[in-house]
């Protein structure tokens, strides 16, 4: 089929396509891919927790896929301060067990001696 047949075709029925886009395609339109998207809702989180201000522009990858350096360096400010976040929450979940009379694990048990 060439280009004129697909073009009648196609416009005479553009309810019955579907497009299939590959990976990268996204990016490449200037729509956001699913790491810009969980990167703005880890920077959402940081700042609502953290009380700082970070833009969407100071986490996210430019469309030729560059992260500048103060964008890397936001990132890893964030990945720190979620890694804190994880690593009380495992702490206080280990605690509260041990107050509720549960066993811990033997790994944590040596760890915390």
């Amino acid at each position: 089929m060439n280009q004129a047949e697909f073009t009648g075709v196609f416009c005479a029925g553009p309810q019955k396509f579907a497009w299939f886009l590959g990976a990268g395609s996204s990016r490449t339109a200037g729509l956001r891919t699913a790491t810009d998207i969980l990167w703005d809702m880890k920077r959402r989180y940081y700042c609502r927790e953290e009380n700082q201000e970070l833009s969407r522009q100071d986490v996210q990858i430019s469309p030729r896929g560059l992260l500048l350096d103060h964008q890397q360096a936001a990132r890893s400010r964030i990945n720190a301060d979620l890694d804190r976040t994880r690593e009380r929450r495992e702490g206080h979940d280990r605690l509260a067990g041990s107050e509720r009379g549960q066993a811990i694990p033997e790994t944590l048990r040596d760890a915390s001696d």
